[in-house]
């Protein structure tokens, strides 16, 4: 058995390094209250303006639809709404970008708390929190649907 080698001089290790990258894992929970009278229409909205996002979103970093799982998960007081995304080569410098995308997402929906953790292959592994103000979660006694548009954020933390 003979094996011929042969060299092929248009890959470069300029071209090789531009086709590798490095992963980071973004993944977490919106929290949904589920102890309202208005319970399922406040998960069906909240549903409706995530399917509303693009399927493929055009603008890195991506943020779409389908990275949102639709089936609730029901806790003691409150639904969960899981989602999770794998981008490539996306670096510490690049996360506000998508922490402002994801913000203005949040700014629509009707929520408790939102945690994402965000694992990178570069620059470790961190967090960040929101959790809605508690004098805009009475607002919500007068108002059945009232997208939640003030919280408190610990910032990206390093894990």
């Amino acid at each position: 058995m003979h094996i011929r080698l042969t060299c092929d001089r248009s890959h470069t290790a300029k071209n090789d390094y531009a086709q590798m990258g490095h992963a980071t894992n973004i993944y977490g929970i919106i929290s949904i209250p589920a102890h309202t009278a208005q319970t399922d229409r406040v998960w069906r909205r909240n549903l409706e303006i995530i399917a509303g996002l693009p399927a493929v979103d055009p603008v890195y970093p991506q943020l779409s639809s389908t990275m949102f799982h639709r089936q609730f998960q029901m806790g003691y007081d409150e639904r969960l709404l899981p989602f999770a995304a794998n981008y490539k080569n996306l670096k510490l410098g690049r996360i506000p970008e998508w922490i402002e995308k994801f913000e203005a997402l949040i700014r629509q929906l009707m929520w408790l708390s939102v945690t994402a953790q965000i694992e990178t292959e570069v620059s470790g592994n961190f967090e960040i929190g929101w959790v809605v103000a508690p004098d805009w979660m009475a607002k919500w006694k007068e108002e059945p649907w009232l997208p939640t548009q003030k919280w408190t954020t610990n910032g990206l933390e390093q894990k």
